[in-house]
């Protein structure tokens, strides 16, 4: 669908690109600790096409997919690029794949005519020569790093455990909980549908904060490995900035092109072939 819609694609800065592309590792971390901690499957819930095919009564995703396709229109398949989780793991897939497209199939003549064809900024472009620097700064860049990612996974798992308790809230049962505790305390907050359904089974409300305080139990754990998890793919991103390859011919980024073909009718070889 999003491909169907990409009419007038534009193609936005690599920087701003790799600022949205963290959304989808986001996505894919609270994805994951809603299955560890029983909070439910997100990816089930918040996919806005599942509602498209589904036609169900979730409006708000629907508007939100709406809203994906409107902006899909100019930005080519931003929930593809910028939000899907499973679009992360099939990018670390399509790294080891054996059959890629490639650019150019024949032998390139520098005439820069395919820079702009890829909406997906997925085209690596040949190493301007400013930017070909000594190898021993690289290496010694990239060490850097390297010596600091342990402290950056700690920094990320201290900040993803204090962030425990708003996280918690995902988990229905969490949310409850705080719920009927703002009934019960504050005079005159009027119940909602979930509050009444747990009033009219006859549980108590403490029972239900109980069972509230061990799922928080296990978003501690969960929260910290969330954000170690999110430190370790910044670090992995820093590293890569940070290593200059040296490029002689345009290649596709294997991580973030679906292999389109669009790229093809640009080059003049191919054509000539």
């Amino acid at each position: 669908m999003q491909e169907l819609v990409a009419i007038a694609p534009i193609r936005i800065s690599p920087a701003l690109e790799r600022v949205l592309g963290l959304g989808k590792y986001i996505y894919l971390g609270l994805a994951t600790l809603g299955v560890a901690t029983g909070a439910g499957f997100f990816i089930c819930r918040f996919d806005p096409f599942v509602r498209i095919y589904r036609m169900n009564d979730n409006y708000s995703m629907l508007i939100a997919a709406g809203l994906i396709l409107l902006v899909g229109v100019f930005i080519a398949r931003p929930y593809c690029r910028f939000l899907c989780p499973y679009g992360v793991l099939l990018g670390w897939m399509s790294r080891f794949s054996k059959f890629h497209l490639e650019i150019p199939p024949s032998p390139c003549v520098s005439c820069r005519l395919c820079e702009d064809s890829c909406p997906y900024n997925a085209i690596d472009m040949p190493t301007p020569h400013h930017l070909v620097e000594d190898p021993a700064k690289g290496k010694k860049r990239v060490r850097a790093l390297v010596f600091l990612t342990p402290l950056f996974i700690l920094l990320g798992a201290a900040g993803g455990y204090m962030m425990y308790e708003p996280l918690s809230l995902i988990h229905p049962t969490v949310s409850l909980s705080e719920r009927v505790a703002v009934e019960d305390t504050v005079p005159g907050t009027l119940s909602i549908l979930e509050s009444d359904t747990f009033r009219m089974e006859g549980k108590t409300p403490a029972a239900l904060h109980t069972e509230a305080l061990a799922i928080k139990e296990k978003f501690k754990t969960g929260s910290a490995l969330l954000g170690a998890f999110l430190a370790l793919i910044i670090s992995i991103k820093l590293i890569e900035l940070s290593v200059v390859k040296k490029r002689t011919i345009y290649e596709p980024h294997k991580e973030t092109c679906f292999s389109c073909g669009r790229c093809y009718p640009y080059c003049p070889v191919e054509e000539g072939a």
